[in-house]
């Protein structure tokens, strides 16, 4: 009975000290939080306890410590090593600094009570400061890297507009939160606006800095392109290039330095060939179109490949003079069916060994007219039905990522000569002259 009730007693004391510690820390507890609400929610201070060097993390701040600039913020305002900055630019980046120096230095000496007591707005508040200061170190750094290294002038508008924004982040969650407390707003505006006129500063700056870089990067203009230019037999490829090589022919006598060189596979094979011959033979233009790209990025004479025959050569030379200092563009109209990709895929590595431009047009014809309009050929040049239909079926449109270069002419039976209008000779004109060699 004796232990019974010692052991009750014992229990009853202990929750009676427990009660007592409790209600003692309830006490302590809403003291601070009064005197907190009491206090400034801003606090500039310097690190006592640092070796020089900036805070990375939050979590090492008390809540009254929510507002810390950079513990060396006055060491940075007054270093030396900025006088040497003949841009300008690390001045304004300074001139912004001390601004929000003062702006929040001036805030953390208000004393008063939040509205209401919102604590949602008070974190607010407390939110927005705790964005400031990374934003100053990484202003700080780019100023140090642009006195060294110097870093691109965009970047020191990026950091200081990242600062002006967090800082007037922090005047808005504050005014929200200590309306009675701003009302004299003033002096926030004028400190703003001078904010603001620094970055303009910095602003034109970078604006001027990419004019130049646009200025001064030229993209790469190949000398020479491949344009091939494909459809079925007797979708009107032929007369086209024959089109566009007269447009050049005019312009060059007005004056152009565009050379064309129309190089079709009707005009330069036999017709009647063996499966054999027809495909070394087209090998051979391949080869000679490779020997003439190396006399011309080498401005020396062409030099026939060992088995190229003779012939074959010699046509494709008369088309393609040797190199004239006159000329600033070449452009290579390879006119075949080509209804195979690999066979235009022969080209296209052509065109990345020489780093020669490359397109292609390809001329989608309607069957029906196709087999029409090789009905009225010479007779030499008809082709057997059979052949253009199984071509038809066959051929294989520009779909790969090296074919984005292309540009499609459909013709129908309403238009039995392929015609390129204006706006589509200049789409055409665009991708053969002013495309960059292919990657």
């Amino acid at each position: 009975m004796e232990l019974v009730v010692a052991f009750a007693i014992a229990v009853l004391t202990i929750i009676f000290v427990g009660s007592v510690v409790a209600l003692g820390l309830i006490c302590r507890h809403r003291f601070y939080a009064k005197q907190l609400d009491q206090k400034p929610i801003l606090k500039y201070s310097k690190d006592e306890n640092s070796d020089g060097k900036m805070a990375t993390q939050f979590g090492e701040f008390e809540l009254d410590d929510v507002l810390q600039l950079s513990p060396n913020i006055e060491k940075i305002l007054k270093e030396k090593t900025w006088m040497y900055d003949t841009s300008g630019l690390v001045e304004h980046c300074l001139s912004i600094l001390r601004t929000c120096h003062w702006m929040t230095d001036k805030l953390s000496g208000l004393s008063f009570s939040p509205v209401h007591g919102n604590q949602a707005v008070m974190d607010e508040v407390r939110l927005a400061t705790r964005r400031v200061m990374p934003r100053v170190d990484d202003l700080v750094r780019a100023m140090y890297s642009f006195s060294r290294k110097g870093v691109q002038a965009t970047l020191l508008e990026a950091r200081a507009a990242a600062l002006i924004l967090a800082t007037n982040n922090l005047v808005l969650a504050f005014r929200a939160a200590y309306p009675t407390a701003v009302e004299n707003v003033e002096w926030l505006r004028i400190a703003l606006s001078d904010l603001e006129m620094h970055l303009q500063q910095l602003r034109e700056a970078s604006q001027s800095e990419e004019l130049q870089c646009q200025q001064f990067y030229i993209p790469p203009m190949p000398f020479a392109t491949l344009a091939i230019v494909f459809g079925i037999p007797a979708c009107g490829k032929t007369s086209l290039c024959k089109r566009i090589v007269d447009f050049f022919n005019a312009e060059e006598s007005n004056g152009s330095d565009v050379h064309v060189a129309h190089i079709c596979y009707d005009e330069i094979l036999e017709s009647k060939l063996c499966t054999n011959q027809w495909k070394s033979t087209r090998n051979m233009i391949l080869d000679s179109v490779d020997a003439v790209a190396v006399g011309l990025n080498s401005r020396d004479a062409y030099v026939k490949p060992a088995g190229v025959d003779a012939d074959i050569w010699n046509k494709i030379i008369l088309l393609v003079p040797n190199f004239d200092a006159t000329w600033s563009r070449i452009i290579f109209l390879i006119d075949d069916n080509m209804y195979y990709r690999s066979m235009r895929f022969s080209y296209y590595r052509l065109a990345r060994k020489h780093h020669f431009g490359f397109c292609q047009l390809f001329i989608q014809c309607d069957l029906g007219c196709a087999l029409i309009q090789n009905r009225g050929r010479k007779c030499n040049a008809v082709v057997s039905d059979e052949t253009i239909k199984r071509m038809a079926d066959k051929i294989q449109i520009p779909a790969e990522k090296w074919e984005e270069n292309s540009y499609t002419v459909i013709v129908d039976n309403s238009d039995r000569e392929v015609h390129l209008s204006k706006f589509e000779f200049v789409i055409f004109y665009s991708k053969v002259v002013q495309n960059s060699c292919p990657n």
